[in-house]
């Protein structure tokens, strides 16, 4: 798949979008990156099914771990801020990812929606 002329390559937009979650070495856990890929595509559904997909995040965690809960709560709804803050003009929902890494690199390649009036022609 090739990125539309003219467009921001979406990998690059979720990379700035989880940027507040680097560790040390200036690197995005693929956990952290799939987390940052639901919440993006959850800040297009509808409050009510927007707070339901958070819950889920959420509820993946064991119901006895409240700080692992709380904090994934926080991060959750800071990435939410972050989209409407930073990325509310980027309304492209990503339909596929893949994600590989080492010890020292990651690399996201996403397949996403066309922007809103693209026109190739």
């Amino acid at each position: 798949m090739v990125n539309p002329a003219g467009t921001e390559k979406m990998s690059e937009v979720i990379f700035r979008f989880v940027e507040p979650f680097k560790d040390d070495d200036g690197l995005v856990s693929k956990g952290m990156l799939e987390i940052a890929i639901i919440i993006w595509n959850a800040s297009f559904m509808p409050s009510d099914m927007q707070r339901k997909a958070l819950e889920d995040v959420v509820n993946v965690l064991p119901s006895d771990d409240s700080e692992a809960r709380r904090d994934m709560f926080f991060i959750v709804n800071m990435l939410l801020e972050r989209k409407r803050q930073y990325f509310s003009n980027n309304k492209r929902m990503i339909m596929d990812y893949h994600i590989t890494g080492s010890a020292h690199s990651i690399h996201l390649d996403v397949v996403s929606t066309v922007p809103e009036g693209y026109d190739p022609e």
